[in-house]
């Protein structure tokens, strides 16, 4: 159901149980499936269109997918610091507000995932730049998707603002709630 939802959105023809494995880790793959989502330059437009937005803080999360076991594609998510000032305690993607030295909502991305858990930037695999999204404290968020070798990461948590970081199927973001 909400599997067959998601091979539509990504224009596949793919059985549920084929949709899955169509994200592989081949990169390749992955940079194709993701071209089409890839907005790097939408929030330029939208500032354009609306100049309102202009004054919401900007920030970004890093959406890093990985592959185990037999190419089983994956988030990985943190868990946030019960000391820290917002989203105490929350599941999320690791990010944070754009600070004026980045350039960009993707080098938002990667500085935070860097800053909080330790990824390295030049390990990264630029796959997209979703469509933006107000947040609860009304900041602008874009997320940034990328790709990165699980096996030669090692994590570096920042303790003051992620407490752990963990991955989860993809699939299960994907089926219905039993």
């Amino acid at each position: 159901m909400l599997l067959n939802r998601f091979c539509r959105l990504l224009g596949t023809k793919l059985s549920e149980s084929r949709c899955i494995r169509f994200l592989s880790n081949d990169i390749n793959e992955l940079k194709q499936l993701f071209a089409k989502y890839d907005r790097p330059n939408l929030m330029r437009s939208l500032v354009e269109k609306n100049k309102n937005i202009e004054k919401l803080h900007k920030a970004a999360v890093l959406v890093p997918i990985l592959f185990r076991n037999e190419n089983e594609a994956r988030f990985l998510l943190s868990r946030r610091s019960s000391t820290i000032k917002t989203f105490k305690s929350e599941v999320c993607f690791v990010g944070g507000k754009q600070d004026r030295e980045d350039k960009n909502e993707a080098a938002t991305a990667y500085r935070e995932g860097h800053e909080e858990i330790g990824l390295d930037p030049a390990k990264l695999t630029y796959l997209a730049q979703l469509t933006p999204v107000v947040n609860t404290n009304g900041s602008i968020v874009t997320p940034v998707v990328v790709h990165f070798d699980a096996d030669a990461f090692v994590p570096r948590l920042n303790t003051h603002e992620v407490e752990s970081i963990f991955e989860l199927p993809v699939e299960r973001f994907l089926r219905a709630h039993d």
